[in-house]
This record gives C-alpha cells, structure tokens and sequence, in this order.
C-alpha cells in the first residue's frame, strides 16, 4: 500500500534540515527511498534512510539502503 501512496515527500530548511522522499522503478520493482538529513554540528550531520521495496525486487531493501548512504554521504562531504 506505501508504494501506491506514500511515493513522494519534499521539506527543508537549507544548510539544517532536508527531508526527501521519491519512488523509482528498477527491473520491473519499486522502491520509495526516503532521506531525512539534519546537521547537527560543524562536519556532523544525522542521516535517516529507509527503503520500502516490493516483493518483485531483485535487490533487498538493505542493499539499496548500503548504495544509497555511501552516495549521502559523498555527496555531503563535497
């Protein structure tokens, strides 16, 4: 029910609070990624991820979660 309703979500306050949500298709399966990221100091900043997939996926939640926290926090350190 959460990949048919719950696909999209946008918040920020800019350089403290960003709240993210988007559904993307992959071969076939759906997946909504959510990021919520809040800077709580100089350098440090709280990530929150969740992944919601359905059943048809070829790849587990946690392995989307994996992909996306490295390309975070790449990007937060740029």
């Amino acid at each position: 029910m959460k990949l048919k309703t719950f696909e999209y979500a946008y918040d920020a306050t800019p350089s403290v609070y960003y709240h993210m949500r988007s559904s993307t298709k992959h071969e076939g399966a759906n997946y909504i990624i959510d990021h919520q990221i809040e800077k709580k100091g100089a350098g440090e900043s709280q990530i929150i991820l969740t992944v919601w997939v359905d059943t048809r996926s070829t790849i587990s939640p946690s392995d989307v979660m994996k992909s996306v926290a490295v390309r975070t926090r790449k990007s937060l350190n740029q």
